[in-house]
């Protein structure tokens, strides 16, 4: 019985280590895609078993909150730059 107890101990080791190893290649595999200019952003493809993350979506409320603050910089930027030239 412990042979089997360690065969199981050591399998679920290797499937850890095997799904470290596929986080891996996937990280290697995007940052290869952001550096080549030609293939389209729109191929990746991953897969809901190696924890993707969903999408994050912003409120209304922030997105007016950061367009404010946004345009109060441009703002203060604008009258910066016009009293100098």
């Amino acid at each position: 019985m412990t042979n089997v107890t360690d065969l199981i101990s050591e399998l679920e080791r290797q499937r850890v280590a095997s799904l470290q190893v596929v986080k891996h290649l996937e990280a290697a595999i995007e940052a290869l895609r952001g550096l080549n200019s030609t293939e389209s952003k729109s191929i990746k493809t991953p897969s809901p078993s190696a924890g993707a993350k969903p999408k994050r979506h912003m409120s209304v409320a922030a997105r007016k909150r950061i367009a404010a603050a946004q345009r109060m910089r441009w703002a203060k930027w604008k009258a910066e730059h016009k009293k100098t030239a």
